[in-house]
């Protein structure tokens, strides 16, 4: 049974995701990863599929919903994610304003643990960053080394805040399949330090944000 079909955004999807992680369930996130369109419409693009198969959300119901629901109770017992092409009907293009002969590609992922946006610095984007993740659903940990600008006052939004400094991470961290990592260390102090042990881990995304103005350092 379809819980709620009007959900189709990040915003929405994602804190249901967690927290039905949260309680134990075996599902998967349905996202549509390629779609043609010649024209303009209404298009679903994420569905959360329980175990059961219900589902939260829709990727645009129809024989192809069907199909997608099932692949995906099978990819929640293997455990692993996979990607897969759906071909489409003359009715189904015209009903999703596709072009001509194409395919619809869906990734499907198997949900285990709710993911870890790790952010290294503690400068202004930080505020706004650690605010974004929490609002997706992330639990949110901040590292620098230095409480002024590390403390929950600026950065209400994060779970965790560490004031060590950016070394020996790999000790303090667990970096693994669940954790996301961004690297944006005041002034670019310690981005080379941070990466380097960061590389070392095992975690799922690595972006360094990088200020050319300020890495060239003072004129």
């Amino acid at each position: 049974m379809d819980e709620d079909t009007g959900i189709n955004n990040a915003n929405s999807i994602y804190p249901i995701l967690f927290g039905l992680i949260e309680n134990g369930e075996k599902i998967a996130l349905v996202t549509v990863a390629s779609i043609r369109s010649s024209a303009p419409h209404e298009t679903h693009t994420m569905m959360i599929v329980k175990e059961d198969g219900d589902i939260i959300g829709s990727v645009g119901g129809g024989d192809i919903e069907i199909y997608v629901i099932k692949k995906a109770q099978e990819i929640i017992q293997k455990g692993k994610p996979e990607r897969i092409l759906v071909g489409v009907s003359p009715e189904e293009e015209k009903k999703r304003g596709m072009e001509l002969g194409g395919k619809l590609k869906f990734f499907i992922e198997p949900m285990k643990t709710i993911p870890t946006l790790h952010i290294f610095g503690a400068g202004v984007l930080t505020i706004s960053l650690s605010k974004i993740g929490k609002l997706m659903g992330f639990r949110i940990i901040v590292i620098d080394n230095d409480p002024k600008f590390a403390n929950t006052r600026r950065l209400p939004d994060a779970d965790l805040i560490l004031t060590n400094g950016f070394d020996n991470l790999l000790s303090t961290l667990d970096l693994k399949s669940s954790s996301y990592v961004v690297i944006a260390t005041r002034g670019h102090q310690y981005d080379e330090t941070a990466l380097f042990q960061v590389l070392q881990g095992n975690a799922k995304y690595i972006g360094l944000i990088h200020s050319q103005k300020k890495s060239r350092g003072p004129v």
